[in-house]
């Protein structure tokens, strides 16, 4: 609700904006993860948010090692090296806590708590249960 508001206040200083920039602005249409098409690489992404919704709904907030695991093969080519469900099952139940109010970063903190995670991998499972609101930040957007 608040996007619309925001878009509707800004509408023509946003459109002069793209006019002028229109040539420095990324095609989306080029994103492509890992030599799959645009329209491959947006379904993976759909599916994992779908997986995640799914297991925070199953896991009182959380989300499951095997849910951890495909967005890490997913972003990384390889699972995340921890085995212990419990303990991803409680950071991520209390990283999603601070997201739902609105703390992205603590929600990013905590997740970096767990052995072997850094920003990139703490912001993948943040970012992919809502893509409409939450980024990522890796490689790819430290460069740009």
């Amino acid at each position: 609700m608040e996007k619309e508001k925001f878009v509707k206040k800004f509408k023509d200083i946003i459109i002069r904006w793209v006019q002028l920039n229109e040539g420095k602005i990324l095609d989306y249409r080029s994103y492509r993860w890992k030599g799959k098409t645009y329209e491959e690489s947006v379904k993976a992404r759909k599916n994992l948010e779908e997986a995640v919704t799914f297991s925070r709904q199953k896991n009182n907030g959380g989300i499951d090692l095997v849910t951890v695991h495909k967005i890490y093969m997913w972003g990384f080519g390889k699972p995340l090296p921890l085995g212990d469900q419990e303990k991803v099952l409680e950071a991520t139940r209390e990283a999603f806590q601070f997201l739902d109010e609105g703390d992205y970063y603590q929600a990013c903190k905590r997740l970096m708590q767990i052995d072997r995670v850094g920003v990139a991998g703490a912001t993948k499972i943040l970012g992919l249960s809502n893509q409409e609101k939450f980024c990522i930040y890796d490689s790819r957007v430290g460069l740009a």
